[in-house]
């Protein structure tokens, strides 16, 4: 026997009245099946969670990403300067 099927006799019995047995039954049924999670849901949103954490990046990659790039400015910037000397020079000359 269903759950559903259980719950409607148990209704049935205490109220007596099939049709209010009926509607109370159907609201109860249809406040858990759109409230409650199954377990095809929880595994479902668990992949979900691991598939991001596998793609974001931990503290530690950021910070060394950020090293990398702080260094690559830095560089960039003395490669500039060194290039605008003799042109610098040459005017002041």
């Amino acid at each position: 026997m269903t759950d559903r099927v259980r719950k409607r006799r148990e209704a049935w019995r205490k109220i007596n009245k099939p049709k209010q047995a009926e509607s109370v039954v159907e609201t109860i049924t249809k406040a858990v099946n759109e409230t409650v999670a199954t377990k095809a849901d929880l595994a479902l949103l668990t992949k979900t969670v691991e598939g991001i954490q596998e793609n974001m990046a931990t503290k530690t990659e950021l910070a060394k990403l950020e090293t990398r790039m702080l260094r690559m400015m830095l560089l960039q910037t003395l490669v500039l300067v060194g290039l605008l000397i003799p042109v610098i020079a040459k005017l002041l000359l």
